[in-house]
């Protein structure tokens, strides 16, 4: 047998066997973007509300303004990026939500036009029951992602969910639990 008709014969054989095995499937697997990974993590593995977490930030910078809190999945943990601000400076911390680790901190001076407002944790609504309405407000859904922060003076929960394939953002007025928006991407 010749070298080229054993490298066609070897070619054929291994197509085949990655068709049907099905190795388009797992090739759509491996290339699929990041976010797939998200949905996968439990928030069962959330042990740290977001007033423990800012207690943690301000232990890291006292004195400061928080002006907004997130909370999503990176690397494959849910983590809290809380960002916070005093006259002379901004702060960004980043916080494990399962082990309350202090993973990342970031002081930078100025930078205080981004500063519109400094939430107050104990007017707000707790992530928890925001996502309690957003999952309420979009039947069947999961909450994955959280962000809480001030804009043009309303304190706002945007609650991501999942609801099978499909994500929606639903936007909770974080004083007096109304809906503001409900979008889906």
């Amino acid at each position: 047998m010749s070298a080229t008709s054993f490298k066609t014969k070897f070619t054929i054989i291994l197509a085949v066997s990655f068709i049907s095995l099905g190795g388009f499937a797992s090739f759509t697997t491996i290339i699929s973007p990041p976010t797939a990974f998200a949905t996968q993590v439990k928030t069962t593995s959330i042990k740290l509300n977001e007033n423990q977490a800012v207690e943690k930030f301000n232990q890291k910078f006292p004195n400061t303004n928080i002006n907004k809190i997130s909370l999503k999945v990176i690397n494959g943990k849910y983590q809290y990026k809380i960002s916070g601000f005093n006259s002379k400076r901004t702060y960004v911390a980043k916080i494990d939500a399962k082990t309350g680790k202090v993973t990342s901190a970031v002081s930078e001076k100025g930078r205080n036009s981004e500063n519109k407002g400094s939430l107050d944790l104990t007017k707000t609504i707790r992530r928890t029951e925001a996502n309690h309405i957003a999952e309420k407000v979009v039947k069947n859904s999961k909450g994955i992602k959280w962000q809480l922060e001030s804009r043009d003076d309303t304190v706002i929960w945007k609650v991501t969910v999942r609801k099978n394939s499909q994500k929606s953002i639903v936007k909770i007025n974080a004083l007096d639990k109304k809906i503001i928006s409900v979008n889906k991407n």
